[in-house]
């Protein structure tokens, strides 16, 4: 899951917006509607990883914080929830998207290319989040401009790669947007290995 590390300064980033919006709408005395309340357990993404060695799915649930400025509107505020489904079935690759108002939109289907293994040798400093067993990049010079990267590690046999060939990040702080909305944290929240999983998983309709 991804959530701002501090929710006060997400928020007001884009409360920001909404109040000098308030500021035209107070000047041609037009009524506004509160700002709305955003949840202490808001999350920004949720990813959902599924893979039995020869298929993959990976699904993307994101809120957004939306303000619209015109006065007019009364500087109306919600949360978009937006939807985004890749699946790679067969050697072939299917993507969704789910707006917010719930209108699905498919993307043409495209033939995938299983890429090649990211070299793990990369990720030398051990971490551990939720009790998950991480490998991170070593601190450099980007890192302390970026943030930090974890990937998954290895369980036995087991690899947490994506189908691109890139070891999926279990963890990330990411600094780059700090000067706007503050810093973002993605953390592991539940790793399962050998699992029972459901072919239909794979299947796009």
């Amino acid at each position: 899951m991804t959530k701002p590390e501090n929710l006060a300064q997400y928020r007001d980033w884009y409360k920001n917006g909404y109040d000098a919006c308030v500021g035209f709408a107070q000047i041609k005395n037009l009524p506004v509607k509160p700002f709305i309340d955003i949840p202490a357990d808001f999350i920004i993404d949720k990813d959902t990883y599924v893979s039995d060695g020869k298929n993959y799915s990976h699904t993307t649930v994101s809120n957004v914080i939306k303000v619209d400025m015109t006065p007019e509107s009364g500087c109306a505020s919600s949360i978009a929830k937006t939807e985004t489904l890749r699946v790679v079935n067969n050697g072939n690759s299917y993507h969704i998207d789910v707006q917010e108002n719930g209108e699905r939109v498919s993307q043409p289907v495209q033939a995938e290319t299983k890429g090649g293994e990211e070299n793990s040798a990369i990720y030398t400093d051990a971490k551990v989040v939720n009790g998950i067993q991480l490998k991170c990049l070593p601190e450099s010079a980007t890192t302390q401009i970026a943030g930090q990267v974890c990937m998954i590690e290895t369980q036995g046999s087991t690899k947490f790669i994506g189908y691109d060939g890139k070891y999926v990040a279990g963890y990330v702080r990411a600094l780059t947007a700090k000067d706007q909305f503050g810093v973002v944290i993605t953390e592991p929240v539940s790793v399962k290995v050998s699992a029972s999983i459901d072919p239909k998983v794979f299947n796009i309709k």
